[in-house]
C-alpha cells in the first residue's frame, strides 16, 4: 500500500439519532423505516461559530521505557475478554469496500434486518440505500473489515459478547526503535453485530454465549480508508452542523499493524487508554479483496 496525502474541503451534517427513538420488535424496524429518517444534528469538537480551528488526531505516543508491553497473540490463538469468561478467536479479517461481501458469511434475512436498522437509525451514514459504503462524516471513503470471530464462554453463566467489546490499536516503531501507539476509537472503527440477540432495545449489540458454549460471530467494522492526521472545522449555527474546512491525511488506515485489545478501562494518570495496561494484544492479518489489492 502506498502512502499517500491529501487536503479534502468539505461540508457534512454529524447526525445522530434522536433521544429516545428505539426499536421494540422488528416489525418496528420495518414501519419506522417507510417513515424516514429521523435525525437530529449536532457540533461535535469543533470551534464556535465563524472560528474554524485545527483538531489532532491520529496521534501516537511513546510507550514509556519502564512500563511492558503485554504479550502479543496472533491470528488463531485466543483472547480473554477482560473481567469476563469469554475468549475470543479471530479466524478472519476481511478488508472490503463493497458490503454485499457479507452475504457470502451470513445469511440473507440477517443481513437484510441489519440493513433496516441502519437505513432507521444510521440513514446514509454507512450504507446508502443501495448498500453502496458512504464516505465517512469527514468525507473519507471508507471500507469495511469483515471479522469472523468464534468466541467460548469458559464460565457456569451465560455471558454477553458486545459488538463494542474489542479496541483497537494502531502500532508503530520509530526510528530509535521505540514502540509508538495510536488507540483508534469507535469513530473510526464503528461495529455492527450482522447477528445480535435481536433487534430491539438493549439486544442489538450484544450476543449471548450460555455457559460452555461456542458461537460464531460476524461482526462489520467501518472504516475510513486514510488516516486523517487532523481537521480544520468550525460549526454553523446558521446551518445548524459542523463545516470541515480542511482535512489531512497520511496513508492508509491499515498501514502500520493493528492489534486487537480487551481493556474498557482509561489510564488515571494519561487520561487515556494504555497498551500496558493490556494484558495480551493480539494482532490482526488482514485480507483484501481482489479490487482492495
Amino acid at each position: 500500500m502506498k502512502k499517500k496525502s491529501a487536503i479534502i474541503m468539505i461540508s457534512v451534517t454529524i447526525l445522530i439519532s434522536l433521544a429516545g427513538c428505539r426499536l421494540t420488535n422488528i416489525d418496528d424496524v420495518y414501519s419506522m423505516s417507510e417513515r424516514g429518517n429521523e435525525k437530529a444534528t449536532v457540533a461535535t469538537s469543533a470551534s464556535v461559530d465563524g472560528e474554524s480551528k485545527w483538531h489532532a488526531c491520529s496521534v501516537y505516543y511513546t510507550m514509556p521505557s519502564d512500563e511492558e508491553a503485554p504479550q502479543i497473540l496472533n491470528m488463531g490463538n485466543s483472547i480473554k475478554l477482560r473481567k469476563s469468561n469469554l475468549i475470543c478467536r479471530v479466524d478472519e479479517a476481511y478488508v472490503t469496500d463493497d458490503f454485499k461481501d457479507v452475504y457470502k458469511y451470513e445469511d440473507d434475512k440477517s443481513i437484510e434486518q441489519l440493513r433496516t436498522y441502519l437505513d432507521t437509525y444510521e440513514k446514509n451514514v454507512y450504507i446508502d440505500e443501495d448498500a453502496n459504503i458512504c464516505k465517512s462524516s469527514k468525507g473519507i471513503d471508507m471500507d469495511m473489515i469483515i471479522f469472523r470471530l468464534n468466541v467460548t464462554n469458559t464460565g457456569e453463566k451465560a455471558e454477553p459478547f458486545l459488538a463494542t467489546g474489542l479496541y483497537y490499536y494502531d502500532i508503530k516503531y520509530d526510528d530509535n526503535g521505540n514502540l509508538q501507539c495510536n488507540t483508534i476509537y469507535d469513530d473510526n472503527f464503528r461495529p455492527f453485530l450482522v447477528k445480535p440477540d435481536g433487534w430491539v432495545e438493549h439486544k442489538f449489540d450484544k450476543v449471548t454465549i450460555n455457559a460452555g458454549e461456542s458461537k460464531d460471530i460476524v461482526l462489520l467494522c467501518f472504516i475510513e480508508k486514510y488516516k486523517v492526521t487532523r481537521y480544520k472545522s468550525h460549526y454553523s449555527a446558521d446551518e445548524h452542523k459542523t463545516i470541515y474546512d480542511d482535512i489531512e491525511t497520511d496513508g492508509l488506515m491499515l498501514d502500520n499493524d493493528i492489534y486487537i485489545g480487551t481493556n474498557y478501562t482509561v489510564n488515571h494518570k494519561t487520561g487515556r487508554k494504555e497498551i500496558y495496561d493490556e494484558d495480551e494484544l493480539l494482532k490482526l492479518d488482514f485480507t483484501y479483496s481482489d479490487k482492495l489489492k
